[in-house]
């Protein structure tokens, strides 16, 4: 299913703290993106660009309609 998202809407996040495995919040986040990477057979790179990419509508003005 993840496959059928437009990578233009795909957005990332992690459940943090992982108690269970006491990895820091960047750990965790960055294992997340290499699995969507391999997921999606997309260099690691590529997803984070798309994904930071498409978050900027929450943090540019011109978006918010400020």
């Amino acid at each position: 299913w993840l496959n059928e998202i437009p990578r233009e809407r795909v957005l990332i996040e992690t459940d943090h703290p992982n108690e269970q495995t006491k990895l820091s919040y960047e750990t965790c986040l960055d294992k997340t993106y290499v699995h969507v990477a391999q997921i999606l057979h997309i260099e690691y790179e590529e997803l984070l660009e798309q994904v930071m990419k498409n978050g900027s509508v929450f943090t540019d003005a011109a978006f918010a309609g400020q």
